[in-house]
């Protein structure tokens, strides 16, 4: 996918500031065509300032804005999260009131309720806050009022009289790392605090993860394996991975984005 290759030479970039067409060509296993023209795309974007020829490949001086690092975010393994996305959005019905936090995976979810009415949206993500809004018939209310620029959210105390207003049948959550021992991860201390809540507040919690996130664990766990009801993940994940989730109780849906 044009995207994520794209957003791969970015990463490369990131991490390796100076390098030639061919020498990125050969780390990324792609033409030097093909990585002129991404740099050509990177570059009308302000992410990169290629040079012509097979010259040195410099950063651009644009900083990135905190809408276009979530953006960039929410492409990386883009066709696993809208797969876990549209599965895990059929748990909403109309009236429904619900807690999403601002991880991109459950961005994705939200085209996949446009066609729900009457919503009540708890979230403490400015993007998907903003797009299901769109909806005249939702109620979309942040959480909480401390902007966490890097990651497009809202940090800090919760509206705790707002949020025992609604009776919130499910908190969607993703993270960073799943394991049955560590529960859920995150590297933010900031957003597991408010994870931690959303958590305890709900009725039920359904994660979405793709099957990368298997076997990490971070440094601000946010929910224990029990807490959770219900795992949305990606038709890579391995069958061990299955098997202990399975075996743990926990309704497990692998998603293809075929």
């Amino acid at each position: 996918m044009t995207t994520d290759r794209r957003q791969r030479l970015a990463l490369l970039l990131e991490k390796q500031p100076r390098g030639s067409v061919t020498e990125l060509a050969e780390i990324l296993a792609l033409s030097p065509r093909t990585v002129r023209s991404d740099l050509k795309a990177l570059g009308a974007a302000g992410r990169v300032r290629p040079s012509s020829g097979d010259a040195l490949c410099q950063p651009g001086l644009a900083q990135p804005t905190a809408t276009s690092m979530f953006a960039d975010r929410a492409q990386i393994n883009a066709g696993a999260k809208r797969a876990i996305a549209r599965w895990a959005a059929g748990l909403v019905q109309d009236g429904d009131a619900i807690l999403l936090d601002a991880s991109t995976t459950v961005y994705h979810m939200a085209p996949f309720l446009a066609a729900r009415r009457n919503l009540v949206i708890l979230t403490n993500g400015l993007a998907i806050g903003s797009r299901l809004a769109e909806n005249r018939t939702n109620a979309v209310i942040l959480v909480a009022g401390v902007i966490h620029p890097e990651h497009a959210s809202v940090v800090g105390p919760l509206y705790e009289p707002v949020l025992r207003t609604h009776r919130i049948k499910t908190a969607f959550v993703s993270c960073r790392g799943f394991s049955l021992s560590a529960g859920l991860t995150e590297t933010d201390v900031n957003e597991a605090a408010i994870k931690i809540r959303m958590v305890t507040l709900a009725e039920s919690t359904a994660v979405l993860a793709d099957a990368t996130k298997f076997g990490q664990v971070h440094q601000a766990p946010f929910a224990r394996a029990d807490q959770v009801m219900h795992i949305f993940s990606d038709d890579r994940l391995e069958p061990h991975w299955v098997q202990q989730v399975q075996a743990a109780s926990i309704v497990l849906t692998l998603c293809s984005s075929a």
